[in-house]
């Protein structure tokens, strides 16, 4: 594109540089006898009739048939034609340009007037809504001359960021051919459009929570998915899941080094993508201070187009259900390998708090509101463990002295905490234990 002013002899032309695209037009048709003999011998008749009838057949079974040169692509059988489809086409217009891509233009300065201009000062800028972005400026080293008909190239490379209207202003600062100090500017608009969507999805089951993204395909071309990774936020651990995780480990290790691209045809296509999110700070050495924060991370995404040109996408901070975190947990440390019907036995536990104030002193039980039949995990000895206080954030360790009455599968429930200076009690301080109960 190009943007010229009569009142100067410096012009600024625009061109963009980008690969060549497949166009897929109907096949180009031609007769096989083409192949064998000059094409000027069909269209002398008496000539063609003298062709043996294994190179045209068609020419003796129709009577019809006329042997001009535009009757070839009058084909009745496709074993006739040969196509020849898929040609690079080199670009004929600006195009579409994508958020993600690296936007290449050659721009040439060029000299229109009958004498040369000097000491020209060359700059491109790409301006946006919100921003103006140098991209080149010969303040400090001038284009000594241009000649009269000449012109000075050069290529400027900008990564788009934004998405809307973009402005390429041109300008060149020179001395024209009476000695008069000129100032050319010239702008040069497009439109970045968005090369695709993501639509995500977040589902909370028990511990773990699933994203799931959709990704969709806005542009004219397939795009060859290089990486689509999560980046978690500092509060989590995410894992991919992909359905062919069935086989050879052997094979997982070459698909990571030689990983193939995940194609989204264009025009619309899509593809899924499915995450794992595990809350990476469950111990009291890296407590987790970000109490209601809902941030799980956010998607680096990038691909190719059928020609190899890149793109990159960052999404914004994908959000999940904010977390609601309890002001103290009880966890198990260590527990018995085996543990025998009616023989006491220890479990090692922990009290952690999680909120920024101390809390206690604690007294710590098994709930009574069970009857004595349902009861098969009970305290051994003292009914009551007192815990004293503990700083926020902080731990404390203790030991649970238990009996179980009955074989088999059981469950340790009803673990009560009570904070004896708050006055308050933690029903449900930590999930249900199940163990197993062997006979003598």
């Amino acid at each position: 594109m190009s943007n010229a002013q009569g009142s100067h002899s410096l012009a600024f032309r625009v061109m963009r540089l980008c690969r060549p695209s497949f166009q897929v037009d109907p096949p180009l048709r031609l007769d096989p006898v083409d192949l064998l003999v000059g094409e000027d011998i069909l269209d002398d008749p008496v000539a063609a009739n003298q062709l043996p009838r294994l190179l045209a057949p068609q020419l003796s079974d129709d009577s019809d048939s006329d042997l001009s040169y535009s009757s070839r692509f009058l084909l009745h059988d496709s074993s006739d034609a040969m196509g020849l489809n898929g040609l690079l086409v080199l670009p004929q217009a600006f195009g579409a340009i994508y958020l993600g891509e690296t936007f290449c233009s050659y721009i040439s300065v060029n000299n229109s007037s009958n004498f040369e201009v000097r000491d020209v000062i060359i700059k491109a800028e790409i301006q946006t809504e919100r921003q103006r972005i140098l991209l080149l400026d010969s303040s400090k080293s001038p284009v000594e001359t241009i000649r009269a008909g000449g012109r000075y190239d050069f290529i400027v490379e900008h990564d788009v960021k934004e998405l809307g209207a973009h402005t390429l202003v041109c300008t060149a600062l020179y001395n024209d051919g009476d000695g008069e100090r000129k100032y050319l500017p010239q702008f040069f608009k497009f439109m970045v459009a968005n090369p695709l969507s993501v639509r995500t999805k977040v589902r909370v089951v028990k511990d773990s929570t699933f994203l799931e993204a959709c990704i969709e395909n806005h542009t004219k071309s397939n795009l060859f998915m290089d990486q689509v990774d999560f980046e978690p936020s500092p509060n989590w651990n995410a894992v991919i899941i992909n359905a062919d995780e069935h086989h050879s480990e052997h094979k997982s290790t070459t698909r990571e080094v030689f990983k193939p691209p995940v194609l989204v045809r264009s025009g619309g296509g899509i593809h899924n993508f499915l995450y794992q999110l595990k809350c990476s700070t469950n111990g009291p050495s890296s407590p987790l201070k970000v109490e209601g924060s809902n941030i799980l991370g956010k998607l680096q995404i990038t691909w190719r187009t059928n020609m190899g040109e890149p793109g990159r996408l960052q999404t914004q901070q994908i959000l999940g259900s904010p977390i609601t975190r309890k002001e103290l947990e009880l966890n198990v440390v260590e527990m018995p390998d085996v543990i025998r019907l009616e023989r006491p036995f220890t479990l090692h536990m922990r009290l952690t708090t999680q909120i920024e104030r101390e809390l206690g002193p604690f007294e710590v039980w098994m709930s009574l509101n069970s009857s004595d039949e349902d009861k098969v995990v009970m305290v051994n000895g003292l009914q009551k463990v007192v815990i004293p206080r503990v700083e926020p954030y902080g731990s404390t360790d203790f030991h649970l002295n238990l009996i179980a009455t009955k074989p088999g599968v059981q469950r340790i429930a009803g673990i009560k905490v009570f904070d004896t200076r708050e006055k308050k009690a933690y029903e449900h301080p930590s999930p249900d234990l199940e163990i197993y109960v062997d006979l003598e």
